[in-house]
């Protein structure tokens, strides 16, 4: 299936002064599926660490030192068969506001450089993060008590939102959680909406070439 924001990925990893890449919007829009055709179509090397998954455990990676030289170490010890090479590796963190360390070490690993890190979450910084006052250690909550939280309230007014308001509440909620992280210059947020008719097009068959003549074709009648 293609998505426009695929073309937007392949720009993304060929800019050598790329930031850590977090992808947003509204859930079943196709974040985690482009991300993972984009992943294994272009890299060497590529982990997903999905933190829906309760049984993963994979929040330990990021709950003690998060230097980007502990955090490799530790994905080594849990994910041996991926390799850490420049360029060639790409670090998916999916469903990414279940783990504030996570969301916390996308600016090391993006300053150390080895991996390329993308991250996407549906309901990215509405919950912010927390750090102890006397280290740089982050502290996560249970995800659990999390996930809880969501049922008894903050998901169903997420829903009742239209996706105007739904974006900008993201927006401004992960404004808040950049101000607790201070990731200036080391990432940069893309809101990913659902599928337009070009792509659902795409979908049905229909070529590039088949959908630029129709969009052509439109502008030219309306421009008349």
């Amino acid at each position: 299936m293609q998505r426009k924001i695929s073309e937007y990925l392949l720009k993304w990893k060929d800019d050598p002064m790329k930031r850590g890449l977090i992808i947003s919007g509204a859930r079943r829009v196709g974040k985690t599926y482009a991300v993972e055709q984009f992943g294994k179509s272009n890299y060497g090397n590529y982990l997903r660490l999905d933190f829906s998954d309760k049984h993963a455990l994979d929040w330990r990676i990021f709950s003690e030192d998060i230097s980007a030289d502990s955090i490799i170490g530790r994905l080594a010890e849990r994910y041996p068969h991926f390799k850490v090479e420049r360029g060639e590796s790409l670090l998916f963190l999916d469903e990414i506001q279940l783990c504030e360390d996570a969301r916390a070490a996308i600016k090391p690993l993006v300053s150390d450089g080895r991996l390329d890190v993308i991250a996407s979450g549906s309901l990215l910084g509405l919950f912010g993060l927390r750090s102890l006052s006397t280290s740089d250690k982050w502290v996560t909550g249970s995800m659990e008590a999390f996930q809880n939280s969501i049922l008894e309230g903050d998901l169903m007014e997420v829903l009742s939102m239209n996706p105007e308001d739904y974006e900008n509440r993201i927006r401004q909620s992960f404004l808040k959680g950049r101000d607790r992280v201070l990731p200036m210059g080391y990432e940069h947020v893309h809101i990913m909406r659902q599928m337009d008719f070009e792509e659902f097009l795409w979908a049905m068959g229909l070529s590039r070439n088949t959908t630029g003549d129709i969009r052509r074709h439109v502008r030219t009648v309306l421009n008349n």
